[in-house]
């Protein structure tokens, strides 16, 4: 009785023919375990489908009981026998569920020798035509098509760019789907896309900010291009129908407006974190990206997280990006939302904890409190997953603010750079910190970095302009804060930042006029009015000098927490140095962000050898920095 046809699959230059379990690279036979032949067959024929850890031990290991360490590790080994050297993926782990493969597949089902050096020769028609196969023609026909597009537009992309891409940009995902509650939705997978790509060293990825400046934009590819300095912009759009979701993306040579490559991809909302993975994959391997082990592994790696959980995370990262003080709260509630409905949601636990170190930074809330939540949320999502960057981050800020511990700090931030080296916020606090302590020179270098990653972003450049502030350059710091008023004309701490150089230069008319452009664009912010009564004491107008701690005061009448060093530089600034140091120590006590800075800043020259300044420097183990 002949034998049952059983498919064959190609993928890649390998050919699995699954009758004899037999695996060939571009013709030639790879020996292959019998227990890791059996998982490749299994995974290839569900090729696109999760295959669960259940069903995989129940195919390899039919009639025994093994630990899911042997399966790990036939897995391991096939992935290093099917690393074919082009970066391209093949099988995907989903973590405590199982694996699927990833690539694409053709199927047929004529048998492939069974030793020798194998030769692909072409198919006989006559023995195609008829039962099945005519949808294979097709489906070969079309690969062959596609295969020569390919490679006309790898053809193209190496006469443009010269092989290669080395940094990109990710342009907002358009909401096509005609109902504007799914902006969401379509930032959220833009965002993704881009801490994905983040993570890869070889490639710069501009942030998130700068690239949602574009949204809407009229200008040309090449304009975005120049301005952001990327050799490519991935663009796309996204339609959600129910349950249903339709991402499309393409790859554009950003200098010359030429495509180099495209695809959608159609799936179930419950499966948005996949469809986002592959998304990612396929623009790393067009862009040609060199992966290490760890990266390949991170990039095939999907977080199980529930549906409802990740809609809601990535609801709360709509709202906490646009950064008013209302949608700043309802993003809060929704990442604790996203943790109750999946307490073991790392990315959730994340935001959670990089939003109240954002609270904790503004000066408004009680520092000790949101610390402590800030910690409880960063040690969390790091025990859940410590490869990602984020966490890492917030939880080196912490060890700075909470306990000077700065050796723990920095090995904290480079741990968060080399897992994401291009996530900005990690390189802005790093910069600070490294600043707190007179490291000028390196705490330039990452606020650079910073900025090469986030270049449309008011705040990168303001920060630029502070650490300048802090290292004396007074004219540099005037030029950079200007470079974030261009961007945008009533940002606040660029008008800040500026006021602080002017006043430095004895230059008070201009700094007092970029206090009150201040306080007109954030008539709340007592760091505005703190700086203006700093001058007018410096000035001798007392009055208006102590007209400002009067309005501080009504101003936090009802307020849950008030920031002391405000009223204290009004003092230093009247000459009272003593009232001055009475308010510096208490809002040392309270650990404040703002207590970190008393070893760098210029306004506190005038008490610099005081003892009881000193010894609030030594307190908090800042190295005082050689004055010029």
């Amino acid at each position: 009785m002949p034998r049952p046809e059983q498919p064959r699959y190609a993928f890649g230059p390998f050919l699995l023919d699954t009758a004899q379990r037999l695996l060939f690279r571009n013709g030639q036979l790879i020996p292959l375990p019998p227990k890791a032949a059996e998982a490749l067959v299994l995974l290839v024929q569900n090729h696109g489908r999760l295959v669960e850890k259940d069903e995989l031990m129940k195919a390899v290991w039919p009639d025994t009981f093994v630990e899911d360490t042997n399966l790990t590790v036939h897995i391991s080994g096939l992935r290093k026998i099917l690393h074919d050297g082009e970066g391209v993926i093949y099988i995907e782990t989903v973590p405590r569920r199982g694996y699927r493969f990833v690539a694409p597949v053709l199927e047929g089902s004529e048998p492939l020798p069974t030793s020798g050096n194998f030769v692909a020769r072409p198919l006989r028609l006559g023995s195609l035509w008829g039962k099945h196969w005519f949808p294979l023609i097709v489906t070969s026909c079309a690969a062959v098509l596609a295969l020569i597009g390919w490679l006309v537009i790898r053809g193209r992309r190496a006469t443009v760019v010269g092989h290669e891409i080395h940094s990109v940009a990710v342009l907002p995902l358009e909401n096509l789907s005609g109902d504007p509650s799914q902006e969401y939705l379509a930032d959220g997978i833009t965002e993704a896309l881009v801490t994905d790509l983040a993570q890869i060293h070889s490639l710069r990825v501009i942030s998130r900010t700068s690239a949602m400046t574009y949204r809407g934009t009229k200008k040309k590819l090449p304009e975005i291009a120049r301005e952001l300095q990327v050799d490519a912009v991935v663009e796309g759009s996204i339609v959600r129908t129910g349950d249903r979701l339709q991402v499309t993306a393409q790859l554009i040579n950003a200098p010359t407006d030429t495509h180099l490559w495209a695809q959608t991809y159609q799936g179930n909302l419950r499966d948005l974190l996949t469809l986002q993975n592959r998304v990612s994959q396929a623009i790393v391997r067009e862009v040609g990206a060199t992966l290490t082990p760890d990266e390949k592994l991170r990039l095939t790696t999907v977080r199980v997280v529930s549906p409802e959980s990740h809609e809601a995370y990535l609801q709360g990262r709509y709202y906490w990006n646009k950064r008013t003080p209302d949608n700043l709260r309802k993003g809060m509630d929704f990442f604790a939302s996203a943790a109750r409905l999946d307490p073991n949601s790392a990315e959730a636990f994340a935001a959670m904890g990089t939003a109240y170190l954002s609270m904790l930074g503004s000066d408004q809330f009680p520092p000790h409190e949101t610390a402590d939540k800030a910690r409880a949320a960063a040690e969390k999502a790091l025990a859940l997953d410590d490869t990602m960057g984020e966490p890492h981050a917030a939880f080196a800020m912490l060890k700075a603010i909470q306990e000077y511990d700065w050796k723990t700090s920095d090995a904290e931030f480079q741990r968060a750079e080399d897992l994401d080296p291009s996530y900005p916020v990690a390189h802005h606090w790093h910069a600070f910190m490294l600043a707190s302590r007179g490291r000028r020179d390196q705490a330039l270098a990452e606020i650079q970095q910073a900025q090469q990653l986030d270049p449309r972003n008011p705040g990168e450049t303001t920060a630029v302009a502070f650490v300048l502030y802090w290292s004396r350059e007074y004219p540099d710091c005037i030029e950079a804060a200007g470079r974030a008023l261009q961007l945008a004309p009533d940002y606040f701490f660029a008008l800040l930042a500026r006021g602080e150089c002017y006043e430095q230069l004895k230059r008070y008319d201009e700094a007092v006029a970029d206090y009150q452009h201040a306080l007109r664009v954030s008539p709340n912010n007592n760091g505005a009015v703190g700086r203006l009564g700093h001058i007018y004491g410096l000035l001798g107008r007392k009055s208006e000098a102590r007209a400002q701690l009067v309005d501080i005061a009504a101003r936090t009448a009802n307020a849950p927490y008030v920031p002391v060093w405000q009223e204290a530089l009004i003092y230093l600034g009247m000459g009272d140095r003593q009232g001055a140091l009475d308010l510096l120590e208490k809002d040392q006590e309270l650990r404040t962000t703002g207590s970190l800075m008393l070893g760098d800043d210029p306004i506190f020259d005038p008490i610099r050898s005081e003892p009881r300044f000193i010894a609030m420097l030594k307190k908090a183990d800042l190295v005082e920095p050689s004055r010029p």
